[in-house]
């Protein structure tokens, strides 16, 4: 692996969730199964980057202050900044909006940006469960608030 920079981010997984449930189609499939190159020119596997966005998703409403202005977030919705997700990730803008738009056409995640706040939600996760709560029904892929 590349040691140019100083410290690597350490991706996320969705490790507070007992399970996921997921319905993906075979191009979500085939493009979890590939690798994205970042700027040292190491291979970064398309599932450790998807994981590492769901990580962020929102289990319950709650308002992020994770970013310049607070925004209400529903369960199954995750707010980012395409400038911070190409900094952890050591990708260009351009690679990094690529790779969201493919994830995007694939159906594993849906992308609202603005000024304000972007917000991502996973219409191929069905629900999920997390250690002694109920199985939830995600919002997003049932059109339910």
């Amino acid at each position: 692996m590349n040691k140019q920079f100083k410290e690597a981010y350490k991706f996320q997984i969705p490790a507070r969730f007992e399970f996921i449930t997921f319905r993906m189609t075979t191009e979500a499939m085939i493009l979890l199964a590939g690798t994205t190159e970042n700027k040292c020119g190491d291979k970064v596997g398309n599932t450790t980057l998807f994981y590492d966005l769901l990580s962020r998703m929102a289990v319950k409403a709650k308002v992020s202050d994770d970013f310049r202005r607070p925004l209400a977030l529903k369960p199954g919705q995750a707010q980012y900044s395409e400038l911070r997700l190409a900094e952890q990730w050591q990708m260009s803008r351009t690679r990094m909006r690529n790779l969201l738009d493919r994830m995007e056409q694939a159906g594993l995640i849906h992308t609202s940006r603005s000024t304000i706040g972007s917000v991502m939600t996973f219409p191929c996760v069905l629900g999920w469960s997390r250690p002694d709560k109920p199985y939830i029904r995600n919002p997003a892929f049932f059109n339910a608030d």
